[in-house]
C-alpha cells in the first residue's frame, strides 16, 4: 500500500525534474487591462461561466472584457480570498479579517459572523454554512442565512480548515470530521515532526483520500481510508506552499518562485520560476489561471502551445519533412524543428530587407527565396541563382521548370535537372532570354505580378497582375475574366483539380479546368470580413482576414476559425503538419496543438440583464409590460477570456435582418417601441445562441376591452344622441305649437280685451250720452263726445294689430276711454294722470291694450257705485329699469263691489278682470322678467274703504 501511495501520491524521493518545458504561452491580465490590483488571491468560476477575482481591492467579475467590482460600507478590509457558490447562486468570500461577504442580486452584503477567530476557509455544502469561531464551528442555514447552532471545539491550535466531498474538515491537535451540521468524526493529528510543528497545513484531495501539505515543512500526510495518517517528505527545493490545487492533470504546488505540477506517476514540472503564484485554477474551457501576488494574473489557453521567442521577426514559414525554415524580416533564414527548441541560422544576407518570398523544394531541398535579390540557395547552401529581380512568388511546374511573378514580368524560369524533358521545353525555350544574370522565359513584361499558381491536374499556369488574371497552359494563353470584367487577383493557390483566387477586395473566387470563374462562399457560418490573404499548406488553405484567422480544409470542405486571440500575435504565415500548426508571428513562432483541448473554440454568450425604463425586470414579467414601459436596454456578455479574442455578434428584432453589434459586452439598446410582441435573436460567429422575449401591451385606449366598452358606450350615446335629437325635436315643435297656441291664447285675450271694450253696454251708454247732448241741442258736446268715441273706436281697432305699443299712445287711448266714461257722471267724477322720470314716452313699450281692463274695473265698479266725488289716479313711473303703472281710486273697494257683482251676477256679467290675466300669464310665459300685478285695498281707521290702488309692473329689459 505504501508503495501504491509513493506511486500515486509523488511523495517520494524519487522526483524527476523536468526540464523539457519553457514556460507555455500565456497572456498577462493586469492593471493595464483593467484588473482592480495587481495582487490576487483566489480565482473561481461560477455557474453561469463568468471569472472571479479575489484581489487587493476585494471581489471582481470577469466577463472577457469589462471587470465588475463589488464592495459595500460593511467591509472590514476588501483583501480576502476562498471565491464560493452555493446552491441559491450566491458568490461567497472572506476577507483576511475572516469576515464573510456574499453577492446577491448585484450587491455585496455581509454575513456579520461574530467574533471570527482569523482567517480560516469556510465551508458550503447543500444545506450549511461553516465557520470556524471562537469557541468551535458555528454552523449557519443556507438558505436564511440564519445562525443553527456551534459545534464545539476546544482546540486552541486550530492551523486550517477546508470542504471537501461536502464534508468540513477542521485541523488542529486533532482532525474534526463534520457532515450534515454534525460533528461525526474525531482523530487525533500529528502537529510536530522532528520537534518541528508542521502547521499551517493545506487540506487537499487526491485519489487516494486527503493529503495534508504542510505549508513551511516538508511534510506530508496522507489520511487513509481506515484512519491511519501516512507522512512522506517532499524534495526541499519546494521548501515552502502557500497554496494548492486539484486539476485533471495533477496536483499543483504555489510557490513564490512559481507552481509546480504534480502528475501522478510523481513527475513534476515547474513553471513560471519567476512569478510569486498564489493560486492556480482551470476553468470549464480549460483555460489555465495563474494568480500571483504582485502581477496580475496569467492566462494560459493551452499547456501543449508553445511559443519561440526569435530574435528578428519571423515572415514566412515553410516546412521540409520534419524541419521548418522561417524566413525573418532582417534578411535571415533560420531553421527549426517541430519540438521547437531551437532554431538554427542557415542563411543571413546583408540587406536587412524582409524575406516575403520563400519556397522549399521537397526534391531538392533547395531554398528559393527573395529579399532585395531573388536567390536559389542548394540543400548544400551553395548559391545557385542570384539575381536582381524582383520576384513576389514562385511555384513548382515540374522537376525542371518553376514558375514565377515579378515587378516588371512574370513567365518561367529553369532550375534543377536539365537534362529532364517537360512538356514546357518548347514554350521556354522560344522566350528565353538572360536578364539580370538571370535564365528566365518572359511571358508578358511591362506588367506588375503579384501571384502565380500552377494546377498540376490541368497543366494550367495562372498569374495575377495589375492589367488581370491571366493563364498559361501548353497550347493556349489568354486572359481571365469575370461577367466581362477584369479581376483584379491579389493571390493564387491550387490543389487538385482547384485553384482559388482571392481579389484585391476580398472576395474568394474558384477557377475550373476550363478557366471558367466564379465567386465561392465557404461557410455560411462565419462572415469572413476583409479577406487579404491566402495560403496553403497541405489541404489546408489558410484565410487572413480582418476578422480572424480560418482554415478550409479543401478535402473535407469545413471551414473552420482559429482562435481570435490570435489578433494579438500579427500572423503572417501558417503550416500544418503532425497535428499541429505553426505560426510565423510577431511575437515569435507559435506552435499550436491543433487537435488539443482549445482546437474548438465556444465562448458562452450570456444575457446578463433586462432593463426597462432604466430598472432591471425579470425575465418572468417581461410579457406583461405596460404602455409606457417602452424603452428597452439589453445587457449581454460574451464570456471570451483570451484577450483580444473577438467573435462577430449580430441581432435581429424579429423578422427584420441582422445588425451587427460593435462590442463583446455591451448594451443593446430599443428606444420607443410601438406595442406588439418582439423576439430579439443574437447570433455569435453564424450560430444563433439566445433570444430575449416580450411584449409591450397596448395602451388603455387601444385594449380590446375599452375598444369594446367604447364601442357599446358609443351606442348607447349614439342612441341617447338619437334620443335627445328626437325629444329636442318634439320640444321644438312643442314650442312651435305652445307658441301659436300661445299666440291664439294671445289674440284670443286681445279679442276678449277689446269686447271688455267695446262690449255691448258699453256702446250703448255711449250713444245714449250722445243722443242726450242731441236732444238737448248741445251740439258742440255732441260732436265733441261723437269725435272722441270714434277715435277711441279707431284706436282700439289699431292696437288689436300690435303686439306692443308705446306708452304715448297708450296714455292717449286711456285719455280718449276715461273722457267718454266722464260724460256719464255728473260731474263729479274726474281723473288724472302722471309722469313720473318718464323720458321719451314713444321709446317705451308696452303690451297693447293691458291698462284699460284695469281702468274700466275702477269706474264701473269701484267709482259709478259711490256718493260723492270720484277721483282716478294714473301714475307712470320709471323706477330701477321697470315701469310702474299705478290706477289708483276713491270707489267702494274690492270688497263692497263683490258684493254688488254677486246681487247683478244674473243680469251682468264682467269678464275683463279674468281675461287681461289670462293675457298676462301668457305673455310671462318663459319669461325671466315678467309683469306682475298687486292690488292693494286702501282702507281707513274706521274699517271703511278707501278705494282700491292696482300696481302693475313692467320690465324695462
Amino acid at each position: 500500500m505504501i508503495t501504491r501511495l509513493k506511486a500515486l501520491l509523488f511523495f517520494c524521493f524519487a522526483f524527476v525534474y523536468g526540464l523539457y518545458g519553457q514556460d507555455p504561452y500565456h497572456y498577462i491580465i493586469d492593471k493595464t487591462s483593467g484588473l482592480p490590483s495587481n495582487s490576487v488571491y483566489d480565482i473561481f468560476q461560477d455557474k453561469t461561466g463568468y471569472i472571479w477575482f479575489a484581489t487587493d481591492e476585494g471581489l471582481c467579475r470577469y466577463d472577457g472584457t469589462k471587470y465588475t467590482s463589488f464592495s459595500g460600507d460593511t467591509q472590514t478590509s476588501k483583501a480576502g480570498s476562498c471565491i464560493a457558490q452555493d446552491r441559491f447562486g450566491r458568490i461567497w468570500y472572506s476577507n483576511f479579517d475572516g469576515y464573510l461577504y456574499y453577492i446577491e442580486a448585484g450587491k455585496l452584503n455581509a454575513l456579520y459572523n461574530k467574533k471570527p477567530r482569523g482567517y480560516f476557509k469556510y465551508g458550503i455544502d447543500d444545506n450549511y454554512l461553516y465557520i470556524v469561531a471562537e469557541n468551535g464551528v458555528a454552523v449557519y442555514n443556507i438558505k436564511t442565512l440564519q445562525f443553527v447552532k456551534c459545534i464545539a471545539i476546544n482546540d486552541s491550535s486550530i492551523s486550517s480548515a477546508s470542504l471537501i466531498d461536502n464534508r468540513f474538515y477542521v485541523v488542529g491537535d486533532f482532525l474534526y470530521e463534520i457532515s450534515d451540521g454534525q460533528l461525526i468524526r474525531k482523530l487525533p493529528f500529528v502537529s510536530r515532526v522532528n520537534g518541528n510543528s508542521v502547521f499551517p497545513v493545506i487540506i487537499q484531495k487526491n485519489v487516494e483520500g486527503l493529503i495534508f501539505i504542510s505549508k513551511n515543512t516538508n511534510t506530508h500526510q496522507v489520511l487513509k481510508s481506515d484512519g491511519e495518517f501516512v507522512r512522506f517528505q517532499r524534495p526541499s527545493k519546494i521548501n515552502f506552499v502557500q497554496n494548492t490545487a486539484l486539476t485533471a492533470d495533477g496536483l499543483w504546488l504555489c510557490n513564490p518562485k512559481g507552481a509546480y505540477l504534480v502528475d501522478k506517476l510523481g513527475r513534476y514540472k515547474s513553471y513560471f520560476n519567476h512569478y510569486n503564484i498564489s493560486s492556480v485554477f482551470k476553468d470549464s474551457s480549460n483555460n489555465y489561471w495563474f494568480a500571483t501576488v504582485n502581477k496580475g494574473v496569467l492566462l494560459v489557453p493551452d499547456f501543449t502551445n508553445r511559443l519561440v521567442e526569435m530574435k528578428s521577426r519571423p515572415v514566412k514559414v515553410r516546412l521540409d519533412k520534419d524541419l521548418l525554415y522561417i524566413s525573418t524580416e532582417d534578411d535571415a533564414i533560420y531553421q527549426m524543428d517541430l519540438k521547437g527548441n531551437s532554431a538554427k541560422l542557415i542563411y543571413r544576407g546583408d540587406s536587412n530587407h524582409a524575406i516575403n518570398q520563400l519556397f522549399i523544394d521537397p526534391q531538392t531541398g533547395n531554398i528559393i527565396f527573395s529579399s532585395n535579390t531573388f536567390n536559389v540557395l542548394s540543400k548544400q547552401k551553395r548559391n545557385l541563382i542570384n539575381a536582381r529581380i524582383a520576384i513576389k512568388e514562385v511555384d513548382k511546374v515540374d522537376d525542371k521548370y518553376f514558375s514565377f511573378a515579378a515587378s516588371g514580368s512574370f513567365g518561367l524560369f529553369k532550375v534543377g535537372n536539365k537534362s529532364y524533358q517537360s512538356n514546357w521545353d518548347s514554350l521556354y525555350n522560344a522566350q528565353e532570354n538572360n536578364i539580370h544574370n538571370f535564365s528566365q522565359a518572359a511571358l508578358m513584361s511591362n506588367v506588375n505580378a503579384k501571384s502565380t499558381s500552377y494546377n498540376a491536374a490541368h497543366k494550367v499556369i495562372y498569374y495575377a497582375t495589375n492589367l488581370g488574371l491571366y493563364y498559361l497552359s501548353l497550347n493556349a494563353t489568354g486572359e481571365i475574366s469575370y461577367k466581362s470584367e477584369v479581376l483584379y487577383i491579389k493571390n493564387l493557390i491550387s490543389y487538385r483539380d482547384i485553384t482559388f483566387a482571392l481579389s484585391t477586395n476580398g472576395k474568394l473566387y474558384q477557377i475550373s479546368g476550363d478557366q471558367r470563374i466564379v465567386p465561392v462562399t465557404l461557410s455560411d457560418k462565419y462572415v469572413i470580413k476583409g479577406a487579404h490573404r491566402i495560403s496553403k499548406s497541405n489541404s489546408l488553405m489558410i484565410i487572413y482576414a480582418n476578422s480572424g484567422l480560418y482554415c478550409y480544409d479543401m478535402e473535407s470542405k469545413l471551414l473552420s476559425r482559429l482562435s481570435n486571440s490570435y489578433q494579438d500575435f500579427d500572423v503572417t504565415d501558417v503550416v500544418e503538419t503532425g497535428g499541429h500548426l505553426v505560426m510565423a508571428t510577431s511575437k515569435g513562432m507559435l506552435i499550436e496543438n491543433k487537435k488539443g483541448p482549445k482546437s474548438t473554440y465556444l465562448n458562452k454568450f450570456l444575457i446578463e440583464d433586462v432593463i426597462v425604463n432604466n430598472q432591471a425586470v425579470a425575465k418572468t414579467q417581461l410579457n406583461q409590460l405596460s404602455y409606457q414601459q417602452r424603452n428597452i436596454e439589453i445587457d449581454y456578455a460574451l464570456l471570451a477570456f483570451t484577450p483580444k479574442e473577438k467573435s462577430d455578434i449580430f441581432y435581429k428584432l424579429n423578422d427584420d435582418k441582422w445588425l451587427p453589434l460593435a462590442s463583446q459586452s455591451g448594451s443593446l439598446k430599443l428606444s420607443s417601441l410601438s406595442p406588439g410582441t418582439y423576439k430579439v435573436l443574437f447570433k455569435v460567429d453564424g450560430l444563433e445562441v439566445e433570444k430575449v422575449s416580450f411584449t409591450i401591451n397596448k395602451p388603455l385606449w387601444l385594449s380590446f376591452w375599452f375598444v369594446s366598452s367604447l364601442c357599446v358606450l358609443l351606442v348607447i350615446a349614439g342612441y341617447l344622441t338619437y334620443k335627445f335629437k328626437i325629444e329636442q325635436n318634439n320640444k321644438r315643435n312643442q314650442l312651435k305649437l305652445d307658441r301659436i297656441s300661445l299666440e291664439n291664447n294671445l289674440n284670443q285675450s286681445k279679442l276678449k280685451a277689446i269686447k271688455s271694450q267695446m262690449n255691448p253696454h258699453f256702446f250703448y251708454n255711449a250713444l245714449n250720452t250722445i243722443q242726450s247732448f242731441v236732444l238737448a241741442n248741445e251740439k258742440k258736446q255732441a260732436v265733441n263726445y261723437l269725435s272722441k268715441f270714434a277715435n277711441l273706436t279707431r284706436t282700439i281697432l289699431e292696437m288689436s294689430e300690435k303686439e306692443e305699443v308705446s306708452l304715448a299712445e297708450e296714455i292717449r287711448t286711456i285719455g280718449f276711454y276715461l273722457d267718454i266714461e266722464k260724460a256719464r257722471f255728473d260731474n263729479d267724477f274726474d281723473y288724472q294722470i302722471v309722469e313720473l322720470g318718464i323720458g321719451n314716452k314713444e321709446e317705451l313699450k308696452i303690451p297693447s291694450m293691458l291698462l284699460q281692463p284695469y281702468l274700466e274695473n275702477a269706474v264701473k265698479h269701484g267709482l259709478l257705485h259711490k256718493a260723492g266725488p270720484k277721483m282716478l289716479k294714473i301714475t307712470f313711473e320709471n323706477m330701477n329699469n321697470e315701469l310702474l303703472v299705478s290706477i289708483d281710486d276713491n270707489g267702494i273697494g274690492r270688497k263692497k263691489s263683490n258684493e254688488l257683482n254677486k246681487i247683478k251676477q244674473g243680469t251682468h256679467k264682467s269678464f275683463a278682470t279674468e281675461a287681461i290675466q289670462s293675457r298676462i300669464d301668457l305673455i310671462n310665459e318663459n319669461k325671466k322678467h315678467q309683469i306682475t300685478v298687486e292690488y292693494v285695498d286702501k282702507i281707513a281707521a274706521n274699517a271703511q274703504s278707501l278705494g282700491t290702488t292696482v300696481i302693475i309692473k313692467f320690465p324695462l329689459s
